[in-house]
């Protein structure tokens, strides 16, 4: 009887219930606990709502960030390039979908792959651009990142290129 009481009692612990408790591991610096319960978030929710819901998209781009925050850029990558099909398909290239673009980009630029970085760190740029204008914030944060990015693969060809 014990046994079925805390099966019942997890069952109904919501999406909403493990992600605030992954934010808080998180925000203590509990990264693996971050994760656990991030993990149970995205399953929940797309258990309650499935994966076309814009929870699910915030939930899995957090988890992504928790894996980011640990270094494992490929998990992150992953996650990230799901949400961004979700997000287009819920709601179009917004300014939230700019925002998962530009952590990709970096991403990618921390796997040295820079070509791939360099173009989502564009399509980000165009999107800003659009939405937010060429004085925003955000928009500066992202153009700023996207010349450094061009200029470290730029140094990198010449590295290649030059003889030793």
């Amino acid at each position: 009887m014990f046994v079925s009481i805390l099966q019942t009692s997890a069952q109904e612990i919501s999406a909403k219930d493990y992600f605030s408790k992954a934010q808080e591991a998180y925000n203590t610096g509990n990264c693996p606990e971050a994760i656990r319960f991030g993990t149970e978030a995205v399953k929940k929710c797309e258990q309650e709502y499935g994966k076309e819901n814009p929870y699910y998209v915030l939930y899995l781009v957090a988890l992504a960030r928790y894996y980011n925050s640990i270094g494992d850029y490929q998990e992150t990558i992953r996650l990230d390039t799901e949400a961004l099909h979700l997000r287009e398909k819920l709601s179009g290239k917004d300014k939230f979908y700019a925002n998962i673009l530009g952590v990709l980009a970096s991403c990618y630029a921390l796997l040295e792959n820079y070509p791939e970085s360099i173009r989502l760190f564009t399509e980000a740029v165009q999107i800003q651009e659009r939405i937010l204008g060429v004085n925003h914030p955000d928009y500066l944060k992202t153009f700023d990142n996207l010349k450094y990015i061009q200029k470290v693969y730029a140094d990198k060809q010449s590295e290649i290129s030059m003889p030793k």
